[in-house]
């Protein structure tokens, strides 16, 4: 399936490039990157969601009514994510597998799932103008960031929603709208938060209907479903985020001092940039400059196909930071699906020092974690078979 996939995007690389061998050799880099983590047990939160889920089901015989039980809700018990598929594959293979096998597994995947959406990126830059050695370069710039590094090492659910959210991009750009939605809400049931690349698309094309009146026939089909798409993900989400209950800030005054909804937003995102996100905050910071900047200079009329594109990738990015800022429990991986797009959008709006800013940000990232308090890899983990003999009781 992985290659069929790419296979089918292989008009994005041009002459003399193989998105298969592409693919490939970021997921060799990615395992060398990596090869200290392979057996990894899951540390942190994924020990009492993803992983606590899915031993729940393997040692009660997937019995779902015992899974939905009102005491196992979310983070009383073991029914975290409802309706998520990853928690169910574990479940099957930690009823086959032992547990160091199982961590095995999680970690190719999520890997996989990186590399894929490097691919993806490397595509989309070739599409753009971008030259291979350049386009390769910035996709392991991403790979370097703290918070992609950290998720590829880890066993959550992150990686298989950055590789959905880039192929719902991909789909968009080749304007097949129908299929980037489809594969959003798939990408739902792997985790609820596509429902922010949903609402990014939805008003992408809203955008694309506004500006462009000719096509409006045309986007009219496709907003109809994404509409559809993004309240059956939203109802997806309600089951881990409260919005009636307290989940999010919706402005107005807030318990910290009194001060606006605004204000605490700001003033949160600029301690979050510095405690948590140097790089992937200035890399964003960096990409919505360029972008304007560059737009605001060619003054067109009609927008082209890479501006509307591109406004797509700037509204999924501020969809994730949004999301990031309002949520009442933040944690730093809830950004890990801004990271892509972010990185994507820079790399297009740079015409020169392209290819030196990817080599400058590749240390950067590799040296972020060393000067600011970023989770290790390492930390926060469990013995190898402590999560199977506490399952159920978490």
């Amino acid at each position: 399936m992985p290659r069929k996939i790419l296979s089918a995007t292989a008009g994005l690389f041009g002459a003399g490039m193989s998105p298969f061998r592409v693919f490939l050799s970021f997921f060799l880099l990615l395992l060398l990157f990596n090869a200290g983590w392979w057996f990894n047990p899951p540390h942190w939160d994924e020990i009492l969601g993803l992983h606590n889920q899915a031993v729940f089901l393997a040692k009660h015989h997937f019995s779902f009514s015992e899974l939905w039980r009102p005491e196992q809700h979310s983070f009383e018990g073991s029914d975290v994510y409802r309706f998520g598929i990853l928690p169910l594959l574990y479940a099957v293979l930690y009823s086959f597998l032992p547990p160091v096998w199982v961590h095995l597994t999680g970690h190719l995947f999520n890997m996989a799932c990186i590399a894929g959406a490097g691919t993806l990126m490397v595509g989309i830059l070739r599409k753009n103008g971008v030259s291979a050695g350049t386009a390769l370069l910035w996709a392991i710039a991403v790979f370097c960031e703290p918070l992609i590094a950290g998720r590829s090492a880890a066993l959550g659910q992150e990686c298989a929603l950055i590789f959905c959210v880039m192929l719902a991009l991909e789909a968009f750009l080749r304007k097949r709208w129908y299929a980037a939605f489809g594969i959003l809400l798939l990408g739902g049931l792997v985790k609820g938060s596509a429902a922010v690349a949903c609402l990014a698309l939805l008003l992408g094309l809203v955008l694309r209907m506004v500006l462009r009146k000719e096509e409006r026939k045309r986007v009219c089909g496709p907003l109809i479903a994404g509409g559809i798409c993004l309240l059956l993900l939203l109802a997806l989400l309600q089951h881990n985020v409260d919005f009636a209950g307290g989940g999010l800030h919706l402005g107005g005054p807030v318990r910290d001092g009194g001060r606006s909804g605004w204000i605490f937003l700001l003033k949160k995102g600029f301690f979050h940039y510095e405690l948590y996100f140097p790089v992937l905050f200035s890399v964003i910071l960096a990409g919505g400059g360029a972008f304007a900047v560059r737009w605001i200079r060619k003054r067109k009329k009609i927008p082209s196909e890479d501006f509307l594109f591109q406004c797509a990738l700037l509204l999924t990015v501020l969809g994730f930071v949004g999301a990031y800022l309002m949520a009442r429990i933040a944690l730093p991986r809830y950004m890990a699906a801004a990271s892509f797009p972010a990185f994507l959008l820079l790399a297009l709006n740079l015409p020169r020092f392209r290819r030196s800013t990817a080599v400058l940000l590749i240390p950067n990232g590799l040296l972020a974690p060393v000067f600011c308090h970023i989770p290790e890899r390492r930390s926060g983990s469990v013995g190898r078979g402590s999560i199977w003999n506490g399952a159920g009781s978490i």
